[in-house]
């Protein structure tokens, strides 16, 4: 889904343009945000779409005949909530932009938040990733050795 997106950020300075009075979308992902900088962010979505996909896959090996319902209640939270809780308390992304790095909107905070936060918030998502991959590892394996188990006794 962002390969496209990657591709314009690395090829965007070959598509400059003298923009003069008017705002130049590309002259500010490349000049006021840094081309890393926004590799980065495009790293945050990845690793959502990550996280979420991993969530999805922990809520349907549940035991639950509803557990289609739980994954697609978990992901809409992990994607929802956290916007909708930061708009009602009126957290604005200008002024406190750590928050939002952890949101569904970290793009919110572009040209707001420096490259080393952005930075340790990928890490931190990614830490959250390697957490939630051992988790759904761990359900896999106990459920491949209880299905063997049932096979081998009858």
């Amino acid at each position: 889904m962002t390969v496209p997106l990657m591709v314009w950020i690395v090829i965007s300075p070959m598509l400059r343009i003298s923009a003069g009075e008017r705002w130049d979308p590309i002259n500010w992902l490349i000049n006021d945000v840094g081309r890393f900088q926004a590799i980065l962010y495009v790293g945050l979505f990845i690793v959502l779409m990550m996280v979420c996909a991993t969530v999805a896959q922990i809520m349907l090996m549940l035991k639950t005949s509803k557990r289609h319902l739980w994954s697609i209640g978990s992901v809409a939270a992990i994607v929802f909530l956290p916007p909708i809780a930061f708009g009602i308390a009126q957290v604005n992304p200008h002024l406190t932009p750590f928050v939002w790095l952890f949101s569904s909107f970290p793009w919110a905070t572009m040209g707001h938040s420096s490259t080393p936060l952005v930075l340790f918030a990928l890490l931190f998502d990614v830490g959250i990733l390697a957490f939630l991959n051992s988790y759904l590892s761990d359900q896999v394996k106990s459920v491949g050795q209880s299905e063997t188990q049932e096979i081998a006794v009858s």
